[in-house]
């Protein structure tokens, strides 16, 4: 616990090798996870779709229950569909 909130510049660097579709949601008004760290978070995973919700704090999933569930829908649907349009891998690379 005496680690929590002391940058970790390594792990980072890291998060940055996260190759899978990721979905970051945050409230505008989250004092526990500020947006702006989302952002950061964002950034730095190179296929990271980010959704802040305004006038939200940290339980932005209840105050925003029916649009974060549509959100989530949406995105995996869009990694289904991402999937069947990568192409096959045959195992033959030239």
């Amino acid at each position: 616990m005496c680690d929590w909130g002391i940058p970790n510049h390594a792990a980072l660097q890291r998060v940055s090798a996260i190759s899978h579709t990721v979905f970051i949601a945050n409230g505008d008004s989250d004092p526990m996870i500020l947006p702006h760290f989302s952002y950061l978070l964002a950034g730095l995973i190179p296929q990271a779709k980010i959704k802040i919700y305004p006038d939200a704090a940290h339980g932005f999933l209840f105050q925003h229950a029916t649009e974060f569930a549509a959100d989530v829908n949406a995105f995996l649907n869009d990694c289904q569909s991402d999937q069947t349009k990568a192409p096959a891998d045959s195992g033959n690379d030239v």
